[in-house]
């Protein structure tokens, strides 16, 4: 018999929300939560039952396991970071409040999104966006 994947896993949550075919469900979980239009989303790392069927055939199961992130994305407004844990586990305060942090610093110094001072010199925390 072959084994079900729980829908309160990481990957059942994986596949919900970072699936490219379902950007409209994260889309809208970041409009009603959050009240933000989220425009030309962009998933880091997105779901694919590709990799995770090569993952188990190669027998690295723990690997399908550990997700960094279980959602990570960019839109034009903000970048989005999502750890859902139904079940307690270590450090799981930790991990929540590392991942969005680590997210924000990463557009420290962006290029592509700095903005010039008056004096026309880069002004680096410009290119900071919400998380």
């Amino acid at each position: 018999m072959a084994e079900r994947i729980l829908p309160t896993s990481d990957l059942g949550f994986k596949k919900v929300l970072a699936s490219e075919e379902n950007k409209d469900i994260l889309a809208g979980l970041i409009q009603d939560f959050f009240e933000i239009k989220a425009e030309d989303i962009v998933i880091e790392k997105p779901y694919s039952i590709a990799i995770c069927k090569e993952l188990i055939e190669n027998e690295e199961v723990t690997k399908l396991r550990q997700t960094l992130k279980d959602v990570a994305a960019s839109f034009k407004a903000a970048d989005f970071v999502s750890e859902v844990q139904i079940r307690k586990t270590a450090f799981y305060e930790e991990r929540a409040l590392y991942y969005p942090f680590e997210r924000f610093v990463q557009n420290y110094s962006k290029v592509e999104t700095i903005k010039t001072g008056a004096d026309g010199r880069p002004v680096r925390y410009s290119s900071l966006k919400p998380v």
